[in-house]
């Protein structure tokens, strides 16, 4: 029989305890460790009310719901704009252990007005648990997430590796003064380089209407407790490339459950039109090879660069589930209309505008 119980901090499950029901869940990012959840609470759980809820089966824990109330009365998954994967944490065949802790959030997490599901996989059951439980949900946005599939795939794997550009590129910045890849998992050497890679994400987007979130204190708070709570696991790695007496480019990544995510690049924006992004990339899917990855995925974004090294597109929803049915309805009419604009001729050249003004 299930027993579902609020625990009053993450810190009351064992990290240990914790990662084993991760492995076992369809969506075992590096994203649902508990190292992740602690991080991102740390950082952004100050002004809100945690609902960690636990299912344990014969006293054994088989779920985790990780989530919290916010200011405004919004549900929200903890990682919420930080992951690029959320869930609830339990196996895709214990459809009871899901059911029961959406069921008992959205009643006892009362009172609240939204239920925020931002970068949910498409595979995942969750948005369908939610209808079955009565609530009014809108699919709001649906984001690719492209993936190179290496294991069963190495032949295609090399043909990647190989590419001309990426090697015309990567062997441009080799020849320059000074050249050299510094690779390292280890939290401290990582900490070393955070000023530098913050400030060059900084200047790299400066000129944009897309500033750096490293120009936000918490932003950069978040990634050195990233550090802190990942200490002493094996999924960090922080790259840098350096040529020419400086970082050309850097890249803060993991490699959890043998998949490579990457997750924040940044390269000298002075070096532009010689694609350190891409000698950076080529570096990363040697790493890759040397470590016997079976995925390297470029999570969320539809970036172009990304579709030439990818074999495989999954999706990330955005979904809303509504408390109430006037916000339900006022938003299902402003969803309509922006799926009349979109199909407009206006509405296709705004589009095209955006994309350009978007990041890479």
């Amino acid at each position: 029989m299930l027993d579902i119980s609020r625990a009053e901090s993450i810190d009351s499950v064992p990290s240990r305890t914790w990662n084993e029901v991760v492995a076992s869940s369809a969506t075992r990012s590096v994203f649902q460790t508990h190292e992740w959840h602690r991080a991102w609470w740390n950082v952004h759980g100050s002004d809100k009310t945690l609902w960690l809820l636990l299912a344990h089966d014969g006293g054994k824990l088989v779920g985790i719901l990780a989530a919290t109330r916010d200011e405004h009365g919004d549900l929200l998954f903890i990682g919420h704009r930080r992951s690029d994967y959320v869930d609830v944490i339990c196996p895709d065949d214990r459809e009871d252990v899901r059911e029961a802790l959406l069921e008992r959030l959205v009643r006892e997490a009362q009172p609240w007005r939204r239920f925020e599901l931002r970068n949910l996989p498409e595979a995942s059951p969750t948005a369908k648990t939610l209808e079955r439980l009565g609530l009014r949900t809108l699919l709001r946005t649906t984001t690719p997430c492209p993936t190179l599939v290496i294991h069963g795939h190495e032949d295609f794997f090399d043909e990647v590796r190989r590419k001309k550009s990426l090697r015309r590129h990567h062997n441009w910045f080799k020849k320059q003064d000074g050249y050299e890849v510094l690779h390292t998992h280890d939290a401290s050497e990582i900490a070393r380089h955070l000023d530098a890679f913050f400030e060059q994400h900084v200047q790299r987007w400066q000129d944009t209407d897309s500033p750096s979130l490293f120009s936000d204190d918490e932003s950069r708070r978040f990634y050195r407790e990233v550090l802190d709570t990942m200490r002493g696991t094996t999924w960090l790695r922080f790259t840098t490339v350096s040529a020419m007496g400086k970082p050309v480019a850097f890249h803060f990544g993991f490699v959890h459950d043998g998949v490579f995510v990457w997750y924040k690049p940044s390269f000298d924006i002075d070096l532009q039109k010689k694609s350190p992004g891409e000698a950076l990339i080529k570096e990363l899917f040697e790493l890759a090879h040397e470590e016997g990855c079976t995925e390297f995925d470029f999570t969320v974004g539809d970036e172009t660069f990304k579709s030439r090294f990818s074999n495989l597109v999954r999706s990330n929803l955005y979904i809303t589930a509504y408390g109430g049915s006037l916000d339900y309805w006022r938003q299902r009419m402003i969803e309509g209309a922006k799926r009349r604009l979109k199909s407009s001729t206006l509405g296709q050249r705004l589009i095209e505008k955006a994309k350009k003004l978007g990041r890479t």
